[in-house]
């Protein structure tokens, strides 16, 4: 039951989001209609006033049929009649001026686009294209019916919030302020703007209204919108979608955080719903643009000439297919993002915002949404580049050298496509290829975990030294010792790996059972027997004495008690075998720092020093018991699944961490400062009270006198108990 409480207490509450309704939904949709309808009469007032200063030499004709492409998607789905005027005005006729009247209603709104039969007739489409009287009435019956949109909007907008208000009476001002600016970025209405930009100069009309000018046209307007969605809109879109695909990728972190590192994470199906509106609005854009660019000059991209130009004929084949689908046939690019958003403008949808909601609308609609959106643009480009190629100086010119050396253009595409056609499966095939070993990498690496380091062989002292080469020439075994770095400790000394026995036991770094014990005073014996054997020899014996006159048996068995010597003789197999194998490398790593000092210490003496490292019975034990890695102690290890199973009862959880560790509380931590060894153990501190006072009773008084204790309270009951022993 204790447990049940404490795991329910240590998970955090999840901070509340705002949930997405249907109200929202609708005055998400209608804000950015508002805005773009306003953006759309401020761009159609500038442009009619651009045309009133034309002359005979220098006329200004805006391009209203692209101007009236930016606007596609659901903006004038409010009104049948007035979506049927937006039709008729797209394709360059006049409609009715008279005004729309309609009760206001906050009902769904009919999101899907339609696209009437353009014409493809190249000669008319450009007739109308620079036709300025016909621009000019088109521009003022779009106004008349921008403004009436506008005002069925406000009226709908109105009661929308009426409605909110009255369902949601304990929201403040402050929420619905921040409510708003969550979704501004995806609602601002910046493609209405480049209708200023797409406008045509007319100083001499045979030159500028000719065929290939009206190409290089029709490519200037492609560009300028390619260039607008590549830095404009989409740096937007992707990095609200990094932002969801970081956070539905991060399962192993708490779904509390994940959710709360969007921005305005409360809103976050409110900013999902805004994008998939504004991807709806982009594409629908893209697909009008295409058709009015691809329609009338059909017949122009599918010359033998353009093909000829295109960087990649395969590539570009499949591009004019793609293009076929979308302009000719039923296809609607946006038709998918359609489905996923219309079900939250039906009445009584509400979604809450919860992790696993916000993993099912990136999975679902976001990630599709974008794809495709990408692909759309791809597209786009792909067509700039060959239509912009054929129209070039360098292309026309090697159109010319072809046809002045006889040969078949349709030879030559023919011969290009093949070989485009290799290449463009040979370059999947290697970004096939390096996707497959990119993923494999990335899922070895993570199971492998990063490469072990292994321990280097150089020595730390130089090999070309007098004593390591009489060290080695007497039968000494050379231990691998640390590169040329600072020393550290002898726990972090890396030896040879060894394999690894029990790895599901568990196990204490600071437990040494008695063949360790035995090993480190065997160490210590050989250290002091070899520092006193330097030392005597170095005082008794003469310097002049030659190196194997040293009685080194002799001097070992008259110096050493019969204690010592057995010690030193224990053998190793009668204690534990794992444990002697997990500090062995610890003993030679000291055997070899003791003979490194003990060579700088006696420098002077060479020839003794090194008669000492010569001894080769002192180590002989050892040399059998391999050598393994040793480790830091960091602490006792989590509780594994066999010592802590998963309860399996209904309701039942798991001890948290914290009651297998518990803190200890700060009255403990308080008692035991006057416990600390530095204190207690201070026997210096002790003689010299003694030998001061010459009173016993001042050995507690002067410990008392180097305690501090910042509380009031013990202060002062410290102070009767030094008054009292004092006295």
């Amino acid at each position: 039951m204790f447990a049940r409480a404490a795991a329910i207490a240590s998970v955090p509450a999840m901070r509340e989001g705002t949930a997405l309704d249907a109200i929202d939904s609708r005055i998400i949709h209608c804000k950015g209609a508002l805005a773009r309808l306003k953006e759309l009469e401020r761009v159609v007032k500038l442009l009619t006033d651009s045309m009133a200063g034309n002359t005979a030499s220098r006329t200004i004709i805006p391009l209203t049929s692209y101007v009236l492409a930016l606007c596609q998607g659901p903006l004038f789905g409010l009104s049948a009649t007035l979506r049927k005027r937006y039709e008729l005005l797209s394709q360059m006729r006049l409609v009715k001026l008279t005004e729309v009247t309609a009760a206001a209603s906050s009902g769904p709104v009919d999101l899907w686009s339609r696209w009437p039969a353009d014409d493809e007739d190249a000669d008319s489409v450009k007739n109308k294209f620079y036709d300025e009287e016909l621009h000019g009435r088109i521009l003022e019956h779009l106004l008349h019916t921008t403004r009436n949109c506008y005002s069925l909007y406000q009226k709908r907008y109105k009661l929308l919030l009426a409605e909110r208000d009255a369902c949601r009476t304990g929201e403040t001002q402050e929420w619905n302020d921040l409510y708003s600016l969550a979704v501004d970025d995806f609602i601002a209405p910046s493609e209405i703007t480049l209708g200023l930009e797409l406008a045509v100069l007319i100083t001499d009309r045979d030159t500028d209204t000719a065929d290939m000018a009206y190409q290089k046209l029709n490519i200037q307007v492609l560009s300028k919108l390619l260039e607008y969605f590549n830095s404009v809109a989409m740096p937007t879109i992707n990095q609200y979608y990094a932002e969801l695909q970081r956070a539905v990728r991060n399962k192993g972190m708490n779904q509390n955080n994940i959710l709360t590192s969007l921005p305005f994470w409360a809103h976050t199906l409110h900013r999902i719903f805004a994008m998939l509106l504004r991807a709806k609005y982009l594409l629908d854009i893209i697909q009008s643009v295409l058709r009015l660019a691809y329609l009338p000059n059909k017949i122009h991209l599918s010359h033998p000439t353009v093909h000829l130009a295109s960087p990649n004929l395969y590539l570009f084949r499949n591009t004019l297919e793609r293009l076929d689908e979308i302009c000719c046939g039923s296809t609607v690019l946006s038709a998918r993002v359609t489905e996923y958003i219309s079900p939250f403008l039906q009445q009584g949808v509400t979604h809450r915002l919860t992790y696993d909601k916000v993993v099912h609308l990136y999975k679902e609609a976001v990630r599709p949404t974008v794809s495709s959106l990408t692909e759309a643009i791809e597209l786009m480009s792909n067509l700039v580049k060959t239509w912009e190629e054929s129209c070039s100086q360098d292309h026309i010119s090697r159109l010319q050298t072809l046809s002045a050396n006889g040969g078949n253009i349709l030879d030559a595409v023919e011969q290009k496509f093949l070989t485009d056609k290799s290449l463009y499966e040979e370059d999947q095939k290697r970004k096939e290829e390096l996707k497959r070993s990119s993923a494999a990498n990335s899922n070895s690496t993570k199971q492998n975990g990063s490469p072990q380091r292994r321990p280097s062989n150089r020595s730390a002292t130089n090999t070309n030294s007098p004593l390591r080469q009489q060290a080695l020439a007497n039968g000494e075994k050379r231990v691998s010792t640390a590169p040329l770095v600072r020393r550290r400790s002898l726990s972090l000394q890396r030896g040879s790996p060894s394999p690894d026995f029990d790895n599901s036991k568990r196990s204490n770094s600071l437990q040494f059972d008695s063949s360790t014990n035995q090993m480190l005073l065997q160490s210590s014996v050989r250290e002091a027997l070899s520092r006193y054997r330097s030392r005597r020899a170095n005082t008794e014996r003469p310097l002049s004495t030659p190196p194997g006159a040293f009685p080194y048996n002799t001097f070992a068995s008259s110096m050493v008690d019969e204690e010592s010597r057995h010690i030193a003789r224990l053998s190793l197999t009668d204690g534990n075998m794992p444990a002697a194998r997990k500090a062995t490398n610890m003993i030679l790593e000291y055997e070899d720092t003791s003979r490194e000092s003990s060579i700088t210490g006696y420098c002077n003496y060479q020839t003794d020093a090194n008669q000492v490292l010569a001894g080769p019975h002192l180590s002989a034990s050892f040399s059998s018991v391999p050598p393994i890695k040793k480790v830091r102690f960091i602490g006792v290890p989590p509780p594994t699944e066999d010592e802590d199973p998963k309860p399996k009862r209904k309701g039942w959880y798991k001890k948290p961490a914290v009651l297998h560790y518990p803190t200890p509380s700060q009255s403990m931590i308080q008692k035991n400062k006057l416990r600390h060894e530095g204190y207690v153990f201070r026997t210096s501190l002790r003689e010299q009270q003694r030998e001061k006072h010459q009173q016993p009773g001042r050995r507690f008084a002067a410990f008392l006198d180097h305690v501090k204790d910042t509380n009031t309270l013990s202060n002062q009951k410290a102070a009767k108990i030094k008054a009292k022993l004092t006295r």
